[in-house]
């Protein structure tokens, strides 16, 4: 009997399905994690794992981020126009 690794841990993802759920390489994923800027990883045996939720939330942030910084860009220029 063969267990689905990813189907034993939940919603539990190594690296290069991690990285293929961010539509990334692992070794951006990898420079990210260095970085300290990527998404929040949990150890589990000593190895990098990446919870499904957290990647969603994590690209989620982003995407509100580059709205705000998109808004406020859009008012600092419609503030000198006036």
């Amino acid at each position: 009997m063969t267990i689905d690794v990813e189907m034993a841990l939940g919603d539990l993802l190594p690296p290069p399905s991690a990285a293929d759920h961010l539509r990334t390489s692992p070794s951006t994923l990898r420079r990210w994690r260095g970085k300290g800027i990527g998404p929040p990883t949990v150890a589990v045996a000593g190895r990098v794992m990446y919870r499904r939720s957290d990647l969603d939330s994590w690209v989620s942030e982003l995407e509100a981020s580059f709205y705000r910084l998109e808004m406020d860009i859009a008012m600092r220029k419609w503030a000198q126009v006036r």
